[in-house]
């Protein structure tokens, strides 16, 4: 009698069977651990950048830096970063207090496909994931509704002037569908009700299932002007408490 050697059809059939069930059991697994990564890799970027921030600050004496806007009428030498065309990132005020040579993927979340960023403000749009709090750095931006600034904390922002600093958002992992530059503005600077898309919202993007723009139960990594980072809810990111730099 001849030994059989090979697999039956059915037999064949069920090993593949068994085959997809694991990986159909093991899938959601790895994508998490993944994702994990990924929400790690996110967080330590963000904490370099306010390493950067708090080097600039020693250098500049305190005075803040410019939000890096896209309009090319609010470009300036003091932008934080240096994305827009023609202007070479190596020349960012932060760029001397990150790696040398300066490597891009620090500005972009792993999970964050950046070539999807769509949104123009005339410089071209953001291929990067972090922006940095508007009001951090143009108080004449905040609301109207808010108590009157001093005029020369407007022209001349210090970290000194800003009240419990290490309770203020600095960086944020902006949501892809409003970001359009390194400006991160968490409320209207009209004094409106904030309302998608006129406010630029907080990245869900670690999250296990995906949440609705307007979720403000919704995580994701957030930098403070101390340097430390947290993972935050959109609804502590609208916190005026959090953004606001005279509140």
């Amino acid at each position: 009698m001849k030994r059989r050697t090979a697999f039956t059809l059915v037999e064949l059939l069920i090993v593949i069977g068994i085959i997809a069930l694991l990986i159909s059991i093991l899938l959601p697994t790895i994508n998490a651990a993944r994702e994990q990564a990924n929400k790690t890799k996110c967080s330590s970027n963000l904490k370099q950048l306010g390493t950067a921030w708090t080097g600039y600050l020693n250098e500049s004496r305190g005075v803040l830096p410019a939000p890096s806007q896209g309009l090319k009428t609010r470009i300036s030498k003091r932008d934080w970063f240096y994305w827009q065309p023609g202007r070479d990132p190596n020349e960012s005020p932060i760029a001397p207090y990150l790696s040398k040579p300066l490597k891009l993927d620090v500005f972009r979340c792993p999970s964050d496909n950046v070539e999807q960023h769509k949104k123009d403000d005339g410089s071209g749009p953001y291929r990067y994931s972090y922006a940095m709090n508007i009001f951090l750095s143009n108080p004449h931006e905040i609301p109207p509704s808010e108590p009157p600034i001093n005029p020369a904390f407007v022209r001349n922002l210090k970290i000194s002037n800003v009240v419990r600093s290490s309770e203020k958002i600095l960086f944020i992992e902006e949501e892809e569908r409003t970001i359009n530059d390194g400006a991160w503005a968490a409320k209207q600077v009209t004094g409106k009700a904030p309302t998608f898309p006129s406010v630029d919202r907080l990245a869900s993007r670690h999250e296990k299932r995906k949440k609705s723009i307007a979720d403000k139960e919704a995580r994701g990594n957030a930098a403070f002007a101390d340097g430390h980072v947290e993972y935050i809810t959109r609804g502590y990111a609208q916190d005026d408490r959090y953004i606001l730099p005279f509140k």
